[in-house]
Order: structure tokens, then C-alpha cells, then sequence
């Protein structure tokens, strides 16, 4: 929600390494067998309220891939816009995955606003220990989404979103 405090990458990720170690020691101590999860994944919701770098279509340019949005002036304007991008992390390590929405905030004030998930997910290598394979991918994950939200966000967006160094956790 708007006033929640943002979770830093570094504490939500020492709260999932806790959690799955305990969840490995229930696993052994209840005799279940070892966990061998087989793909890691991240999620980031960005919430895109209008008004702030935007306030019609026509200003969805800061998303660099969405350019330019159509319009004829007096014939056609822009109304909405859904879509959807998949990309490879280079060496078989996984795929990046960006939804763009644009949407109402029915948890606000019935506002319009761009919901841009961010999925980074990717498989867990057996040949390593399971854990340090998915904190490993995770933060591959991480650092994937970091890295990819500065590059496809224009300078215009950095400028309003006060962005120096976007991948500091």
C-alpha cells in the first residue's frame, strides 16, 4: 500500500534464507526427505500511479519500449494499454519476464495507475547445495530485475524517481 515502508532486497532476502533453512531442518527432522526445489524465482510489483511520471498515454513513453503511444489528433487517442515482454538471461541461467498494465487502483481512490511486474525465475543447480543454488539464483533474480528497471526506464523517469544507483539493496 501507498505508506507501507519498502522491503529492502538484503532484509527480505535474509528472512527467505531463515525460512528455508528452517524449512530444511523440518524436512530432515520429520524423516520427509530433502527438499530439491528445481527453479527460483523473484517478483517485483512496481506500482505506476498517474500524475507522477505520467498523466495520459501519451506519456507512457518512460517505459523505452513502449516509445511512442499512437494517437491522430481529432480521430484517435490512446485509451489503455496491456502487454508483455520475455527475455533470456544470457547462459541458460533463466528469463526475465516484464507485464506492463494499466489499470485502476481500487485500493486507493479508484486513480489510474501502471502496474510493471518484474518475474526473474530460473532453474536451481543440483550440482551445487540447495541452498546457496537458490539464494544464488535469487540473487541472480535480483540483480536481473535491478539492472533491466534501470535500462528500460527513461532518464525523465530516473529524474522524477530521484535514481542514482538502483541496484544499492
Amino acid at each position: 500500500k501507498g505508506g507501507d515502508q519498502y522491503p529492502r532486497y538484503s532484509s527480505v532476502r535474509a528472512e527467505f534464507q531463515d525460512c528455508l533453512t528452517r524449512l530444511r531442518q523440518f524436512a530432515e527432522q520429520q524423516q520427509l526427505g530433502a527438499i530439491e526445489p528445481d527453479q527460483w524465482e523473484v517478483t517485483y510489483v512496481n506500482r505506476i500511479p498517474q500524475s507522477t511520471v505520467w498523466n495520459a498515454p501519451t506519456d507512457w513513453s518512460f517505459f523505452k519500449p513502449l516509445n511512442a503511444i499512437p494517437s491522430v489528433d481529432g480521430l484517435i487517442e490512446a485509451e489503455s494499454f496491456s502487454g508483455e515482454w520475455h527475455f533470456v538471461i544470457p547462459d541458460q541461467q533463466g528469463r526475465l519476464h516484464v507485464k506492463w498494465q494499466h489499470a485502476i487502483d481500487a485500493e486507493q481512490d479508484a486513480s489510474e495507475l501502471i502496474r510493471l511486474d518484474l518475474t526473474a525465475r530460473g532453474p536451481v543447480k543440483t550440482s551445487d547445495d540447495m541452498e546457496s543454488s537458490v539464494l544464488n539464483g535469487i540473487d541472480l533474480g535480483h540483480e536481473t530485475i535491478v539492472r533491466s528497471f534501470r535500462v528500460l526506464m527513461s532518464d525523465a523517469a530516473h529524474r522524477e524517481w530521484k535514481l542514482k544507483n538502483v541496484s544499492s539493496s
